[in-house]
């Protein structure tokens, strides 16, 4: 963005201005980072008399007033006055806190990438990130992303490629931060039906690569885990809508259909369409539309906690058919992005009610004579 070269406008609001431009959103700061710094702009008109403030900014006679004596010319002052009056909240010492009403805290969602593009996809979405270390040694991303009243707590984790090491990670985030939902973002490739820059909402994970070397052949013997159903029918109603393909940095945006489909995942890299792996799975799981690498790891552990519910996501950075080896350092940014700003807008209307389970029933009826008690239970 190009410095303003109109006489007047001062070098400390031009570089706010230029920040919040920024073409990098890493960058750009929060809409209440940029409310607050504009409001601590103090105005002055070409006669040296202090102009009316920004709505909600403190008299500069208080003790402690912000700022800077900015002169900016009553077309610059109608902007920003207007700016600040219509699309930034009222942020001075005489607002009252957000009520638990209006804002409250949903709980805590946990998610997991395998690779630095999936990792930054997700963190563009939060506030307030900073770096959690545990007492194991993993590290974590945390941050905030508030959307409709409700207010998450994101924890995030770059794990690396593979099932077992998301299988690792997802054990222990569960015990550490005992989440109200785990998801897996990331990209994949894909089999059939789908097109780069596509999302894919797993229905269920397939692990294709379970099975019996015989006489006969390889006989399958998948492993298939499904996803809640109350998560499935949530996502299928946010997929309704194009709204969420506004999440999406603008650079990356494009056609983007989402797929409630299965996935099938593994410990391979798949780079030949024309593999006996390939063909295989094409023959055995023919309803799966893409295939990854963590899928399956994340959901078998996470099903040892059975209340925390679990979705993998994936945005297609590729095809079995047709890849080319320039696929991946172009589209799986984009392929990402996109999956996480599915994810977020699906979070936004999103409460930990939904997530919560029923209580269940007895599994003995304790009226009954002939009914074993856990006491009498027997373990080994």
């Amino acid at each position: 963005t190009p410095r303003l070269k109109r006489a007047g406008v001062p070098a400390d609001l031009q570089s706010v201005l230029h920040q919040a431009l920024s073409t990098d959103p890493d960058a750009r700061p929060t809409s209440s980072e940029f409310s607050r710094r504009l409001q601590g702009l103090v105005l002055h008109d070409e006669d040296g008399h202090q102009a009316p403030h920004f709505p909600s900014s403190p008299p500069a006679s208080s003790p402690g007033a912000p700022g800077l004596a900015a002169v900016v010319e009553p077309w610059g002052q109608t902007i920003l006055r207007s700016v600040a009056a219509v699309a930034l909240p009222p942020l001075n010492s005489k607002t009252s806190p957000p009520s638990p009403a209006s804002t409250k805290t949903s709980g805590i969602v946990a998610i997991l990438t395998a690779i630095p593009e999936e990792m930054t996809a997700v963190a563009r979405h939060l506030d307030g990130r900073r770096t959690v270390t545990t007492q194991h040694g993993l590290v974590y991303t945390q941050g905030e992303f508030s959307a409709n009243g409700n207010s998450w707590r994101v924890i995030c984790a770059c794990v690396g490629p593979g099932n077992m090491s998301a299988a690792l990670v997802t054990q222990q985030t569960a015990l550490v931060f005992e989440p109200d939902l785990l998801a897996f973002i990331g990209v994949a490739g894909g089999i059939k039906d789908v097109k780069k820059g596509d999302v894919v909402v797993a229905s269920r994970i397939i692990g294709y690569e379970g099975g019996k070397d015989s006489s006969r052949g390889f006989l399958p013997r998948p492993a298939i885990l499904t996803t809640d159903f109350r998560l499935l029918q949530h996502c299928t109603q946010v997929s309704l809508s194009r709204r969420w393909r506004s999440r999406i940095p603008r650079a990356y945006r494009g056609d983007s259909q989402v797929f409630i489909k299965p996935l099938v995942a593994g410990e391979k890299v798949l780079a030949n369409r024309r593999s006996q792996l390939v063909a295989d799975i094409r023959r055995n799981h023919s309803d799966a539309v893409a295939v990854e690498m963590e899928g399956i790891g994340m959901y078998s552990a996470a099903s040892f906690f059975q209340a925390i519910p679990a979705v993998s996501i994936r945005g297609v950075s590729d095809l079995l058919a047709g890849k080319r080896g320039s696929d991946d350092e172009h589209w799986q940014p984009r392929a990402a992005a996109s999956a996480a700003a599915f994810f977020f807008e699906a979070l936004s209307s999103l409460t930990r009610q939904q997530l919560s389970r029923p209580h269940s029933r007895q599994a003995f009826d304790s009226s009954s004579p002939d009914a074993e008690r856990p006491e009498d239970w027997v373990v080994g």
